[in-house]
């Protein structure tokens, strides 16, 4: 968003926004009339308020998902194996990352990501006979320690396709060949 008040651009550096924001609050606090005489639109202000909190927000995201995981364990634990769990954008991605990046806090792939990966293939675990079941625990095995574990989390919430999961799943070739066998 770009506030112009006389082709002035209301976009400073964020070096600049703590003094803009100090002039405006001692104008409005100290002085009748200050908005006016600080001659600063208010859309402007916010805006670059905005600006500000985002660029904490953002800064500080790991931390405030390692504080949920500490804090909260069952209920993070709860929010991130809910595939229809609401989450805001960049939060979502920051788990997906600290995910990929062995930070599990909870979460068991092989129980909750594997039976929706193996679904999209139109595959479940009652299609392992007891004879098979070495592969199915070779299958979760792999799962539990599966590099992407991140991006297939992210994946499984969003409805990815077969396709999409092909792209990344180390599993993917397998499923697909026992789908393939299950539907005649």
């Amino acid at each position: 968003m770009t506030c112009v008040k006389e082709n002035i651009s209301c976009r400073p550096m964020m070096v600049r926004y703590e003094s803009i924001l100090q002039r405006a609050f001692f104008a409005l606090i100290y002085q009748p009339g200050g908005w006016d005489i600080m001659n600063i639109r208010i859309d402007c202000l916010v805006a670059g308020m905005q600006r500000v909190s985002d660029f904490f927000y953002k800064s500080s995201l790991s931390k405030v998902v390692l504080d949920i995981q500490e804090g909260s364990t069952e209920t993070y634990r709860k929010m991130i194996q809910d595939a229809d769990f609401k989450l805001e954008a960049d939060f979502e991605r920051e788990v997906a990352r600290q995910l990929s990046s062995g930070g599990r806090w909870g979460l068991i792939p092989a129980e909750t990501l594997m039976p929706v990966m193996m679904s999209r293939f139109g595959v479940s675990r009652n299609d392992f006979s007891n004879t098979e079941s070495s592969q199915l625990e070779a299958l979760e095995e792999a799962c539990n320690n599966c590099p992407v574990v991140g991006i297939c989390w992210k994946s499984m919430r969003s409805g990815a396709s077969v396709a999409e999961a092909r792209n990344f799943c180390p599993s993917a070739k397998f499923f697909e060949r026992l789908g393939k066998v299950l539907i005649p």
